[in-house]
This record gives structure tokens, sequence and C-alpha cells, in this order.
């Protein structure tokens, strides 16, 4: 269920019998002017309160504008390399079957004849039905007076014939559709065509696309009203722990990242979604912890304020929960903290 962000009526309050059958009843912190904010979540310190009531019968705008935490590259396959010192990343690996001399791979034989240059590129951690395009970048240069040539094969496939004529060091960028590669062990191989081509390699270079992506926290408003003198509010009020977002909003954040996984269901999207965002952000050094992105549950508190007799002024008051948002390409996914987030209570005149 989404947030219903209104202004309660006290005096109708007491006619909603909602609030007597809940036993959970919610305590905010109620901040005072002057006192800092602080709450620690996943590692991280957030510091900034929920947003001041700006006057009387005047409430702060819900929700708030995100506070940026964290960025990262949202890439499947991060920005990797392998040399013939380190032939192996956290995805890739190179089997060494040209020779080399600890500078670069020579990918002719003494007898000229082709020595291919074997890699493993692993895409298990994408999740089922979705496509990773991949742009591999090789580092060579020729070294024989003929025109070397070279061919691509992914998984047997051919992607085609390549000519570099540099005889110094220069980048050859090959693109990887994604139609060519499948979610687990991908075999890709380099081979020099004729005799006497010779190709020194000195790196390899293995991306998919870079996705930009952010993880920051915004205040959402559960309730906010006016009291007069001496008056009391007890409300049921929804406090949602989730993504409360539809279904149309979700995928086109899952899209960013080249996930989809229509026929599997919007449950199966979010597991892909939280698994995805769990290994771009370190939610908690100390313990490996993540958050795990899932459907909105809601569930229905008892919200209790009171005004003393002996106050002049009306109190305004705004009760506020906080929740984290992804943003990648403009597109946003707002995850809801609940009672596992702080309920922060704000008020005009302020507590001092």
């Amino acid at each position: 269920m989404s947030f219903v962000t209104k202004v309660l009526n006290p005096k109708a309050a007491w006619r909603n019998a909602a609030w007597r059958k809940t036993k959970t009843r919610l305590a905010p912190t109620q901040m005072a002017a002057r006192t800092p904010f602080a709450f620690t979540y996943a590692g991280w310190t957030i510091t900034t309160p929920p947003p001041a009531v700006p006057g009387m019968r005047k409430f702060a705008p819900s929700p708030t504008a995100p506070m940026r935490i964290r960025s990262a590259d949202g890439a499947w396959l991060p920005s990797q390399t392998v040399t013939p010192t380190h032939p192996v990343s956290q995805h890739v690996r190179a089997h060494v079957d040209a020779s080399d001399d600890a500078e670069f791979w020579l990918l002719t034989a003494p007898d000229g004849s082709s020595v291919p240059l074997r890699f493993t590129l692993d895409l298990s951690a994408l999740p089922a039905a979705s496509k990773c395009d991949v742009a591999m970048t090789l580092n060579l240069a020729a070294c024989a007076p003929a025109p070397p040539m070279f061919s691509i094969t992914v998984n047997g496939r051919a992607l085609k014939i390549y000519y570099p004529t540099e005889a110094s060091w220069a980048a050859q960028h090959v693109f990887i559709p994604a139609d060519f590669l499948q979610r687990g062990a991908n075999q890709i191989v380099v081979t020099p065509l004729g005799r006497y081509y010779g190709i020194w390699l000195q790196s390899v270079q293995f991306a998919s696309r870079s996705v930009p992506i952010s993880i920051g926290v915004q205040w959402l408003q559960i309730c906010a009203g006016e009291l007069d003198r001496g008056e009391a509010i007890d409300q049921s009020v929804r406090l949602t722990h989730g993504t409360p977002m539809t279904d149309s909003q979700i995928r086109a954040f899952a899209k960013q990242f080249d996930i989809d996984v229509e026929g599997s269901g919007i449950e199966s999207l979010l597991a892909a979604l939280s698994t995805h965002l769990a290994a771009r952000f370190s939610f908690d050094e100390r313990t490996g912890g993540s958050v795990p992105i899932e459907r909105d549950t809601t569930a229905i508190y008892a919200l209790k304020i009171a005004r003393r007799a002996r106050d002049d002024e009306p109190l305004t008051f705004q009760v506020w929960q906080l929740a984290l948002v992804y943003e990648a390409n403009g597109c946003q996914l707002v995850h809801a903290l609940g009672p596992h987030g702080p309920i922060v209570f704000q008020q005009f005149p302020p507590r001092v």
C-alpha cells in the first residue's frame, strides 16, 4: 500500500476504532529545536532530521528531496583488466596458451603458426533472463611487417575479423552483444590469422555498460494534524516497510540494469534487484550485511498525542519515517524502512 499523506482531524480520530484493536503503539522520537539528530543504519550515520514544521497550520512537504549517501557503478560487470602477470580478475581468467615474457602475450609461435589466447568470462551473477552487453578492449601492437589479422569467437560463434594496423601500442575495441553470452561461464578466444602475422597483446579489459547509481535517504510523512489546548488524539496510522511503488515503476528502474524477468513476476524482479544493489553498495563492512529490496508490507500502529491543558497556542505536528532511495539514470526506487527506521515527531511551536 502506498503512503497516504493527509492532515488528520483530531476530533474525528476518536470515532476511528481501528486503533483500539492495535496492540503495537508507535513511540516517535520528539525532536527538540536544538537537539542534533543521528541515526545509524547498515553502517551509515544519518544526521539530517526531517524538516521542521514551518508554522501554525502549515506543513512541510512530503517526501523530502533525497539526500545522497553514496554513489557507485551499477554495471553488472565492473571494469576489470587481465595481463600476463595478473591473468585472473573477479570475473575473468586468461588461459595462457600463448607464449609470454611477463610483459605481453605473443600470439604467434616461433614457427609462425597461430597461438590463440583463451579467456573465461563468468557471468553467473546475472539473474535469469537478464541481458548484458560486454565491451572488450585489447591493448595490442603489430610485431610483423605484414598487416596482422585476428578473429574473436564467443562460445564458438565468430564475431568478426579485426585488422590492427598500428605498430605501436593501441586500443582495439570489441563489442560483444548480449545474445552471444550466457549467464554462466563464457569462452572467448582471440586467434591470429595467417602465418607470421605476429601480435603483441599487453592487456585485455572487460566491462559492461556503465550505469551510474546512487543511494540516499528521504523522509516520508506518516501523518500530520493540529491540536488545540487540552486536546488529544488516538489515531491508527499505516506504516509501510518495503517498496511502495507500482509494478511499472519497479520494471522501469530494473530496466536501467538490463534486468527483465517478465515471466517470473515482480517478486523475482525485486529479488534480482536486491542482489544487484547489495553487490554495489557495502551496507555494513563489519557484518557484510545488505538491505533486502522486497514488496511493501503495511502494519497498523496506534499513535497517541496529547496536548497539555495549560498550553495556550494550538499545536501543529508532523510524524515522519525514513526511506532509502536508489537512483539510476533518472529512475528511482524508494524503499521505506518502516519500524526498522526512526519515527520522528516534529511540532510547532517547536519543543525547546
